[in-house]
């Protein structure tokens, strides 16, 4: 899969695994962000299934699109596409 990050690229993720299917397991993350708003952009860019169990974004802080635990443990749906 490709990651871009504010329309810069973060590289390009292969989490094929031949075996049973494996969930949980952080196959990208960065520290490189400055604090503010950002654009995630993840893109399938071989095989026939990409599937996202997790997105995890810590020390955020909540917009009017995202919710946050105790823990700056934030979650948002908003522009999520099939």
């Amino acid at each position: 899969m490709s990651v871009r990050i504010d329309g810069s690229s973060g590289g390009i993720v292969n989490a094929y695994n031949a075996g049973a299917r494996r969930s949980g397991e952080v196959v990208y993350s960065t520290e490189d962000l400055s604090l503010g708003l950002h654009a995630l952009k993840i893109t399938k860019v071989s095989g026939k299934y990409m599937l996202l169990d997790s997105l995890a974004v810590y020390g955020a802080v909540a917009g009017p699109d995202m919710n946050c635990d105790v823990a700056d443990h934030c979650t948002s749906l908003r522009n999520i596409v099939n």
